[in-house]
């Protein structure tokens, strides 16, 4: 219902980023460039805001990789990834989103099997919303 709406709707918000703008993906990356962000949305779960209603909320939770050739590029996309999203609070038609919320992060990794390696962080958001109506 509101996954793709949620999913361009980061993108765009990622997008906005001078660094980030053609370098932002979701899920696979065809053509690796020497740095980007890649993310993940997860399907969501469904909950009540009320007792006795309906399954209204929806909580998503989002891992990202900011991957670069070097652990500068790596932690320059994941700065600049985390000043997008965290504290954001997105509009989506037909939803009342709260702000997006930084799940933490992991160390920084190296990938040794592309030709150069690749370094990467990868993060974990959550972002929860309400129907409205």
């Amino acid at each position: 219902m509101s996954l793709r709406k949620t999913a361009a709707t980061i993108s765009a918000r990622l997008q906005e980023d001078a660094i980030l703008n053609g370098s932002t993906y979701q899920g696979i990356v065809a053509n690796r460039p020497n740095r980007y962000l890649s993310f993940f949305l997860s399907g969501g779960r469904r909950d009540q805001a009320r007792l006795t209603g309906a399954s209204s909320l929806i909580d998503y939770s989002m891992v990202t990789h900011s991957v670069g050739t070097t652990a500068e590029q790596a932690q320059l996309v994941e700065e600049r990834a985390q000043a997008k999203l965290i504290d954001w609070t997105p509009t989506i038609d037909g939803m009342n989103c709260r702000r997006m919320q930084h799940a933490g992060s992991q160390a920084i990794e190296i990938d040794s099997d592309p030709n150069p390696p690749l370094f990467y962080i990868t993060s974990s958001y959550s972002l929860t919303m309400e129907l409205v109506g």
